[in-house]
């Protein structure tokens, strides 16, 4: 081989690992997004990530723009697992507040019915028997 084709072959070898590090750097941009707008859509500041994350807030930042960070796997498995612990706890929050509200419904003597625009209140059954009149 002459001289020239090695520096072609070796040119055309730094061109396709540019391109497949571009494609890795815009996968990381985009997971990174994904998770800074979820953050962000459930009011969490970076900070209290990292702390629950164990890690600095650089790192997290780094992590969202699609930056190089140490064990990128591991730290994603993390962040997901605390990003799905805080929806389900919004979601187990607003679960009990509609629970209250049916206790408290059940509570009173009467119970409100509305069928196509018209309210009804139905009364109760006494004490000790937990049916109504229906």
């Amino acid at each position: 081989m002459c001289l020239i084709e090695l520096m072609l072959n070796k040119i055309e070898e730094r061109t396709r690992q540019n391109q497949f590090q571009e494609r890795q750097r815009e996968v990381r941009e985009a997971e990174g997004a994904s998770f800074y707008s979820r953050r962000i859509k459930l009011e969490i500041v970076c900070a209290e990530v990292a702390r629950q994350l164990g890690i600095s807030p650089g790192r997290v930042r780094r992590f969202e723009k699609g930056d190089r960070v140490r064990d990128p796997e591991l730290l994603k498995m993390a962040y997901e697992n605390y990003l799905c612990y805080v929806e389900q706890y919004e979601i187990n929050i607003c679960l009990q507040t509609e629970i209250q509200n049916l206790r408290n419904i059940l509570s009173r003597n009467t119970i409100i019915c509305e069928v196509n625009g018209r309210r009804w209140e139905v009364p109760i059954a006494a004490s000790g028997h937990r049916r109504s009149v229906i």
